[in-house]
């Protein structure tokens, strides 16, 4: 079994994280992980404060894979991405690459249903993460794949008993992840695969015919 992390920010791209990318491959591959997901925060300040593009948001993610390589952690690209008309709401995304990110920039400008209109047509995943922590509003379950229904992070009431439930309910494929942001929070999340996989697009696919094993710290 391979042990993948789902949920990883750096301080790089996401302004909430405090951990360099260089050092984050390390840390999880000391913690028995095989594999990470770097999924930093993507909406439009993001972006567009200090004139940043797409581009320069991937950075985070080449330095943590560089870094991968190295420690001998396999490491890809995801995203947390924020829609404008959303609120606080946010959706990790799998399967894509950054080909796909360059082209479409400006995701975050779209509504829910036209998001998973795209991404489901290239057979990526979105999922809503942490839907029941206090100030979220819960997906349409038509217009997501998933949802986190374990999020590690002890800052915050996740509330992941309800998420889980909402899943179950409707039929969603389930996900578990750290929400790293601190060196504290390694280890608290994830999924167990069982086998060995080598890019985004096959994750994807992994996780959407495969019912994975969750960790549940």
């Amino acid at each position: 079994m391979h042990l993948l992390e789902t949920h990883v920010h750096t301080d790089v791209s996401s302004s909430c994280g405090l951990v360099s990318p260089e050092k984050i491959p390390w840390l999880y591959k000391k913690a028995g992980y095989d594999a990470l997901v770097v999924t930093d925060h993507y909406y439009e300040k993001t972006i567009t404060s200090f004139s940043r593009s797409a581009d320069a948001w991937l950075q985070g993610y080449r330095r943590v894979k560089e870094a991968g390589r190295e420690a001998g952690i396999k490491v890809f690209l995801g995203m947390e991405l924020r829609l404008n008309n959303m609120g606080f709401d946010d959706f990790l995304v799998y399967g894509f690459d950054e080909g796909f990110i360059n082209k479409y920039e400006r995701l975050y400008k779209l509504p829910l249903s036209q998001a998973f209109k795209l991404l489901d047509s290239y057979g990526f995943l979105i999922y809503q993460a942490h839907p029941f922590r206090p100030g979220i509003s819960v997906a349409n379950p038509l217009f997501i794949h998933g949802v986190e229904v374990f999020n590690g992070k002890q800052r915050q009431d996740n509330n992941n008993e309800k998420a889980e439930a909402f899943a179950v309910k409707h039929s969603l494929l389930q996900i578990s992840g750290s929400d790293f942001h601190r060196h504290e929070d390694i280890g608290s999340g994830g999924i167990y695969i069982d086998e060995g996989i080598e890019t985004e697009k096959e994750l994807a696919c992994y996780l959407k015919t495969h019912q994975v094993k969750l960790v549940k710290d």
